[in-house]
């Protein structure tokens, strides 16, 4: 079969691997033999020639020509072996090596044992079908062409899917494909119209229920249940796992009995359900799962991508879902690629993929090799376009009103300066300690320590200090507990600002800190001015309200959030767009998104800002950040904004730290 699937049916999508698959000009009598070693998982590679029969002396095998070790160095993940009389080496069963090897190695002197034969067949073609799915993606994307969806596909009549979400749809049949998609391009309705096609087939052929399993953050399982109800097209069963080790035990047994019509099982759970539901959930051969903001998995050491590379193996199909898929660096792809199939990343092991695609220089300090750039980009994405379908906002739906940015400064009040300035001083010398403590700790640790100490300014500008509980000689405690600014001087900006919308402005303030989120819900109800909170200590079922009562009652006009716990998974527009026309419709939107005080994540940042701008959206959104000027404020949403926040380095660090550290903050009189 390989011999048929020439360099140009796998034709390369970019200079890089056009080069990489450029031809070699080898011996007419170098030859290659391929076998499997005994975990028939690499491939053995023997290089030789063939001496020619001369007189008396038989044909024999002799050392190839240099050409083979010009080959060898094409490909990754590669290791010789001791030999006599040839070269031996061995290397990953990947797609990315059988490629490299069809494309270059001349057909006529390349033989097989059978087993790695089928691999590399099936290696092949499987990157044949990736080509073919990639072309549909190209064409949609460059002439806007729609494919022709499957004669069996049943679209919802009231909320059709939209041009892009048919082309994902349509990929994800034809193969397990990631979707890297901006918030608010609707992800979740493309697994619905999945799920609900392949339960139809399922159900017609083998008369039993389609078993989904959806694995999502903590906070989105009820949004996900929600979704279900109102996307899907077929009848079938929704379970969200929850509660104790018993409770999930019995809800799964209760998933997996049969209901009449039911033409799917879904089971939605978080991921740390994953974990201590592993015992039950291992028991059942899953026909699809999807991962949703699947960058939760990004780091291949942790016990989470150990139970879900476990997952993986017991799925028929997967996908993963996310809008955010590299959110430190490029090295955060690996699990989701390999989430799709072992070896989709092109490589075997997460230190291969690094190695090739990561450029590093040693650290002179703790002599540990830091990240300095990348390698072989182009190739890298040729395969993010061949397993993800990406889109974004601006490109699937280009009818959304364009959203506005602005920064309101605030006044700090003398006394919040001088309480600013002097954990200032303290953390000077709080981390210039640590840090020469922690010299031979991981950068990523340190970095992260030092970032998350800073932040302790952030709540002075926010409008409250957190005291230090202080114990004295004889064991007393003294001192601790949580000190409010009053009058706070972003709190006033807020209800300027709001005082000042129209009647049918609805607004969202996003704030890291959960005291903020009180002091903010407080003043706005003294002013008359209803509002709904959401974050981490907030129940489902209040999540829930929450997110309703904000969009569907015309009173309530502030929803108060925490990035960490809504940034994800809600839709805030301010109103319910199916009742757009009808008597229901009370002409409120989300014009305006405040953010009162920030952390150092772009992740959160970027997913938070897209819960107002999504299909449905009929209005321009403002998204304002309130900065108290010479601040933390003022450098976190600075780099936030510029989109500098990714895989900061130590060096980065000292730099931002120095200015947050040595600036003065300004007051009412100095800015006079």
């Amino acid at each position: 079969m390989s011999d048929q699937i020439t360099q140009r049916f796998l034709e390369p999508l970019n200079k890089a691997t056009r080069s990489l698959l450029s031809p070699i000009r080898f011996q007419p009598n170098d030859y290659l033999h391929i076998e499997l070693d005994d975990d028939c998982k690499r491939f053995v590679l023997s290089f030789f020639a063939m001496r020619k029969k001369w007189g008396d002396i038989e044909e024999s095998r002799c050392s190839p020509s240099w050409a083979t070790r010009r080959f060898m160095q094409r490909i990754p993940q590669r290791k010789e072996l001791h030999s006599v009389g040839e070269q031996k080496w061995i290397i990953a069963g990947t797609d990315f090596n059988a490629i490299i090897i069809n494309a270059v190695w001349p057909k006529e002197t390349l033989t097989f044992s059978d087993e790695a034969k089928l691999l590399f067949d099936f290696l092949l073609l499987r990157f044949l079908s990736q080509t073919e799915i990639s072309k549909v993606k190209a064409e949609y994307k460059l002439q806007h062409i729609i494919p022709e969806m499957p004669e069996d596909f049943i679209d919802h009549p009231v909320r059709p899917l939209m041009s892009h979400q048919k082309v994902s749809l349509y990929t994800c049949i034809k193969s397990d494909q990631n979707k890297w998609m901006e918030q608010g391009t609707g992800k979740t309705a493309i697994d619905i119209a999945y799920i609900c096609y392949k339960a139809n087939q399922v159900y017609a052929k083998e008369n039993r229920m389609y078993r989904a399993l959806i694995v999502v953050p903590k906070n989105m399982r009820m949004n996900w249940h929600n979704k279900f109800i109102d996307f899907a097209v077929q009848p079938g069963k929704l379970t969200v796992l929850r509660g104790c080790k018993l409770t999930r035990l019995k809800l799964i047994v209760e998933a997996f009995k049969i209901d009449n019509g039911c033409k799917y099982t879904v089971v939605i759970c978080s991921y740390d359900s994953v974990f201590r539901s592993w015992d039950a959930l291992q028991q059942i051969q899953w026909d699809y799962c999807s991962l949703d903001e699947a960058h939760m998995i990004k780091s291949s050491t942790t016990k989470r991508w150990n139970v879900i590379s476990k997952l993986r193996d017991l799925c028929k199909n997967r996908s993963g879902l996310t809008g955010t898929p590299i959110a430190n660096n490029l090295f955060d792809c690996w699990t989701q690629l390999e989430w799709l199939g072992e070896g989709l990343s092109g490589f075997s092991t997460f230190k291969s993929f690094r190695s090739y695609y990561g450029k590093f220089i040693p650290d002179e300090n703790s002599g540990r090799d830091i990240l300095a750039g990348y390698n072989n980009l182009p190739i890298l994405q040729e395969r993010f376009a061949r397993l993800c379908f990406m889109v974004t906002r601006k490109e699937a739906l280009p009818e959304l009103p364009e959203t506005t940015y602005d920064v309101i400064e605030v006044e700090m009040s003398k006394f919040q300066r001088d309480c600013y300035t002097k954990l200032q001083q303290q953390l000077k010398f709080e981390i210039e300690s640590d840090l020469q403590q922690n010299q031979t700790q991981n950068q990523a640790v340190t970095v992260n320590h030092v970032l998350t100490k800073l932040l302790r300014l952030s709540q002075v500008t926010a409008g409250y200090i957190k005291w230090d509980t202080q114990i004295d000689t004889e064991g007393n405690v003294s001192g601790g507990g949580i000190q409010r600014v009053d009058p706070n001087p972003k709190i006033e900006a807020v209800v300027e600002f709001l005082k000042s919308r129209d009647e049918f402005d609805k607004t969202i303030i996003w704030t890291n800190w959960v005291e903020a989120i009180h002091m903010l819900s407080e003043r706005l109800t003294k002013e008359g001015i209803k509002n709904v909170t959401y974050y981490g200590g907030t129940s489902d079922k209040d999540r829930q309200i929450a997110q309703d009562t904000y969009n569907q009652d015309s009173d309530v006009k502030v929803f108060i959030g925490n990035p960490a716990a809504g940034g994800v998974g809600l839709d805030l527009w301010g109103h319910i767009p199916e009742w757009v026309g009808t008597e229901k419709d009370h002409g409120c939107n989300t014009t305006a998104m405040i953010y009162y005080s920030s952390d150092w994540s772009f992740l959160k940042r970027d997913q938070s800002s897209g819960r107002p701008v999504r299909r449905g959206t009929r209005v321009s959104v403002q998204i304002i950040d309130l900065v108290i000027p010479k601040t933390i404020d003022e450098e976190i949403a600075c780099r936030l904004i510029d989109k500098k926040m990714t895989a900061m380095k130590l060096q980065d660090v000292r730099e931002v730290m120095q200015k947050i550290l040595n600036s003065v903050p300004l007051i009412g009189e100095d800015n006079a």
